[in-house]
């Protein structure tokens, strides 16, 4: 059957705003029973290192056969919880994933982005009661080693939503 998904243009991702680089298409591709619907916040700073992650993580999610509802935009790791919790509040939306790349600079100014994020995507996830994965790099990461582990964190961020669905149930 046809299913109403956002999609996120890989193209666009690079050159529009984040309110603009989503858009509606239909696809085919999913077939069989849907195990998730969910949606993925990606960060564009450190973009080169996000798109790797959200490549990595929207192959993983056509492998589980999830349905990817949205994928969003953010500046960066600290407009995450916002986004989070607008598609949380959703009840079609099942669980978020959360992709980012925080790099360790001259500063601590990395351990603040990064833990402060943290700390609200696993608040909301308490908040609504669905999983949150965050996958964001650092802090205390160098650019060559966030590069070297974004696809792991990709697939990661999706292995994660599965794995909570799945313990989620056990206990409901």
């Amino acid at each position: 059957s046809t299913h109403l998904i956002w999609f996120f243009l890989r193209t666009n991702f690079l050159k529009m705003p984040a309110v603009e680089s989503a858009r509606v298409i239909q696809t085919n591709h999913l077939s069989g029973c849907e195990k998730m619907k969910i949606a993925i916040v990606a960060s564009e700073f450190n973009k080169e290192i996000t798109d790797k992650m959200l490549e990595a993580a929207l192959a993983e999610a056509a492998k589980e056969n999830f349905s990817v509802l949205a994928v969003v935009a953010v500046p960066g790791a600290l407009e995450a919880p916002l986004a989070v919790k607008k598609l949380l509040k959703k009840k079609e939306i099942e669980g978020v994933a959360v992709l980012g790349a925080v790099i360790q600079g001259k500063t601590e100014h990395d351990r603040l982005v990064a833990f402060t994020a943290a700390d609200k995507l696993l608040g909301l996830s308490l908040e609504f009661e669905k999983p949150v994965a965050v996958c964001i790099s650092g802090p205390r990461i160098t650019q060559e080693l966030a590069s070297l582990r974004a696809e792991g964190y990709g697939k990661r961020s999706i292995q994660t939503l599965k794995n909570m669905q799945k313990s989620l149930k056990t206990i409901r």
